[in-house]
C-alpha cells in the first residue's frame, strides 16, 4: 500500500477531518470466548487533500472501543486499530474486540491528528457530536455452551515486594483443557471489594502500579477459555517496600523466583 505519506503538518485541533465512520458490520452476535475474537469491524476517514494519497497517513491514529449499550463512548474500552487500505478517498482502518462478559453492548471508532489529545467520534451516521452516539454498532455476547467453571486456584503467596512493585505467585490449576488463564484482583481493604487489575496466563503476577509503603490486598481467579470463573483465591496482603519473605514451594514448573539460601522445606527469596 506505500509508505508514509509526506503531507504538510496538520493543525493541532481536529477541525481537518472533513467526515469519518463506522463502516462495517452494524451488528455482530459473539460467543463469548477469550481465544476467537470477533469478525473485523472497519471504519473509514476522509481528509481532503490527505486521505486520498496512497498508502497509510502519518500521524493520523484510528481506535475501535465498545461499552455498555446507551453508554457515553469516552467511557468505554479503546483498542488501536490498523490501517487496512484506501478506500476512494478515504483511509480505511481495521479492528477487532475480544469481549470478557456477556451482554449487549455498542461500538464504533473514533479519529485523532493530535495523538489522543482531542478525538473525534463516529458511528455508522458519521462523525458525531461530542461522545453521545446516535448510531453505534450493536453487539450482542451470548454465553457459551460450556458454563462449567474451572478449579480455584491454591496457595496464592507474595514472593518479594519493593518500593516499585509486590509480586505475586500461586499454584497452576492443572488438568483442565479449557483452561486459559488467570484475573488478578486488588483491594486496598481486606476482604475486598476487589477490582480486576490483570489477566494472565501465567501463574504469577508482578503488580507495579503501586504506592511506596502502600499496602494493598490481592486474590487470584482462574478463567477458563468461554470465559467462566473460578472461585476466588486465599487473600494475600504486600507491603510496597523491600523485604525477604520465606516460601514453601508450590508444585508447579512455571513458578519463576530465585532461591538464593534457605533450608529444609522453605527458601528465601530475595526481592526483585
Amino acid at each position: 500500500m506505500g509508505g508514509n505519506r509526506g503531507f504538510k503538518n496538520l493543525p493541532g485541533t481536529l477541525g481537518e477531518i472533513g467526515w469519518a465512520n463506522l463502516q462495517w458490520p452494524p451488528t455482530i452476535t459473539q460467543t463469548i470466548s477469550a481465544i476467537n475474537r470477533t469478525p473485523n469491524i472497519y471504519g473509514q476517514i476522509w481528509i481532503e487533500g490527505v486521505t486520498s494519497l496512497p498508502g497509510p497517513t502519518s500521524g493520523l491514529r484510528a481506535q475501535l472501543g465498545f461499552g455498555p449499550t446507551g453508554t457515553k463512548a469516552d467511557s468505554w474500552q479503546w483498542l488501536e486499530a490498523a490501517f487496512d487500505s484506501d478506500q476512494g478517498n478515504n483511509d480505511q482502518f481495521i479492528g477487532s474486540l475480544l469481549p470478557s462478559a456477556i451482554g449487549n453492548f455498542d461500538y464504533a471508532y473514533r479519529y485523532t491528528t493530535t495523538n489522543g489529545r482531542n478525538w473525534l467520534y463516529a458511528d455508522l451516521s458519521g462523525p458525531a457530536t461530542g461522545t453521545t452516539l446516535a448510531n453505534p454498532g450493536n453487539m450482542s455476547v451470548i454465553p457459551s455452551s460450556d458454563t462449567t467453571p474451572p478449579a480455584t486456584p491454591a496457595n496464592l503467596q507474595v514472593v518479594s515486594s519493593s518500593v516499585a512493585n509486590i509480586a505475586l505467585a500461586w499454584a497452576a490449576v492443572t488438568g483442565d483443557p479449557t483452561m486459559y488463564g488467570y484475573e488478578v484482583l486488588r483491594s486496598s481493604t481486606s476482604g475486598g471489594p476487589y477490582a480486576t487489575i490483570a489477566t494472565t496466563t501465567n501463574n504469577a503476577y508482578t503488580d507495579s502500579a503501586v504506592i511506596a509503603n502502600a499496602t494493598y490486598f490481592y486474590v487470584v481467579r482462574a478463567i477458563d477459555q468461554s470465559y467462566n470463573r473460578s472461585g476466588l483465591s486465599n487473600e494475600v496482603s504486600g507491603v510496597a517496600k523491600v523485604r525477604k519473605v520465606n516460601l514453601t514451594p508450590l508444585r508447579s514448573s512455571s513458578m519463576h523466583t530465585s532461591a538464593v539460601s534457605g533450608r529444609s522445606g522453605h527458601s528465601t527469596v530475595e526481592p526483585g
